[in-house]
């Protein structure tokens, strides 16, 4: 797992180098304005949104 504060298409390359399933989170759009931890949920990159990924990863 690789986590990345930026744009979601930042960190998608890695799964293309070794063929890899990605899940890639983060904004794809801006103008929203809050607290970090309310725009970490709103861009679905706080701890829930990643055990998430996670898990469907996996599945």
């Amino acid at each position: 797992m690789t986590v990345l504060d930026g744009h979601p298409a930042a960190h998608s390359w890695l799964g293309a180098v070794r063929g890899q399933r990605v899940m890639a989170l983060g904004p794809d759009h801006f103008g929203q304005s809050g607290t970090v931890a309310e725009l970490y949920r709103e861009y679905e990159m706080d701890a829930d949104a990643i055990l998430d990924a996670c898990a469907e990863a996996l599945s």
